[in-house]
């Protein structure tokens, strides 16, 4: 019986170290800026999502990690700037290197998928800075049509279209090969279009940053209906969603904007075209900013609805269905008002 223990323990330590030797994922990265900054990496690995800061010494940085299949690795500066994306999985060893203020002309090597894939960020750099979705998704939408069993047409779908859970996002990826959509690539995708979120009981103080760059503490409780409207800059729909939303009742409902780009740049262009008069703030930190991360975004535009307590009352990417519970909301607070 002992010499079976011994045995059963030997076998169980050799699957231990062959398990650990499996040789890790490695992303040396070289930044023309020469900044010293702690940069922020953040991947899907098994069914977790693995965050971890990584010091850049005079621009150099080395991240490593684990994952048994291919997953995306996002880089951000400490400012929460996404500075790039690489592909990766156990026993990748990639090269960047490049201006962290063009992180569509980067130049990476290592691997044949990242290089094709900066490959075709490279020649749509000007676009994508731009923010050009026009051209950048239909340069996309013909590279996935043309490679239905490319990896690369996941990825440029997931990471680099304006909204792949939109109508015309979701038949670019119905019509990708299984074998071209790994699992890690497609989870954030598949929580998106196909995953309702449980509704939080109570939305929580925002503190936000706004025009001029001042920070604000922003009270979604405030008497009225509040109607978060959390966007980017390359959404198609803002024009059409912004005007769906300056049609709700002013008197009963609050609309709160918040730009949640990770480089904000230039947001005031855009929402100077609105012409409305519902304050502005923008999440220097993205979808991941540590004051919005209690709401689980999921992809963007994202909109979250509560009543004059903060209860909340629907999260989700819908602005038909936000809409839609915010006048419901507005309309019984009308008729209490009334008696």
């Amino acid at each position: 019986m002992k010499k079976s223990i011994h045995y059963l323990f030997a076998i169980l330590l050799t699957l231990a170290v062959a398990a650990c030797s499996e040789k890790p994922f490695k992303i040396d990265g070289k930044l023309s800026d020469g900044a010293t900054q702690n940069l922020r990496a953040i991947y899907l690995t098994g069914d977790s999502i693995h965050s971890e800061w990584v010091p850049a010494v005079n621009g150099q940085f080395s991240i490593s990690g684990q994952s048994d299949s291919l997953t995306v690795v996002y880089i951000y500066s400490s400012q929460m700037k996404e500075l790039a994306h690489i592909a990766v999985e156990n026993g990748d060893e990639i090269q960047m290197e490049g201006n962290p203020a063009e992180r569509y002309a980067l130049r990476v090597k290592g691997s044949e998928l990242n290089e094709e894939w900066y490959g075709f960020l490279n020649r749509h750099a000007a676009d994508f800075a731009a923010g050009n979705t026009e051209k950048t998704d239909k340069a996309i939408a013909e590279f996935v049509k043309g490679n239905p069993d490319n990896v690369l047409s996941t990825l440029l779908l997931t990471c680099d279209y304006s909204d792949c859970t939109s109508a015309e996002g979701r038949k670019l990826m119905e019509g990708i090969s299984e074998n071209a959509r790994p699992r890690l690539l497609t989870a954030l995708y598949d929580g998106i279009a196909t995953h309702k979120t449980p509704a939080r009981k109570r939305l929580t103080t925002l503190s936000l940053r706004g025009q001029g760059d001042t920070l604000r503490t922003v009270k979604p409780d405030k008497g009225k209906v509040a109607v978060l409207f959390l966007w980017k800059k390359r959404n198609r729909d803002r024009f059409t969603i912004v005007k769906q939303l300056k049609a709700l009742p002013k008197s009963y409902v609050d609309v709160i904007d918040i730009c949640i780009d990770a480089d904000t740049i230039g947001w005031w262009n855009v929402i100077r075209n609105d012409s409305v008069r519902w304050p502005h703030y923008k999440a220097p930190g993205g979808p991941v900013d540590r004051s919005l991360e209690p709401y689980d975004i999921k992809g963007s535009p994202f909109f979250v609805v509560a009543d004059t307590a903060g209860n909340e009352l629907y999260r989700g990417n819908s602005a038909d269905e936000a809409c839609r519970k915010a006048n419901e909301k507005a309309l019984s607070l009308s008729k209490g008002k009334k008696k």
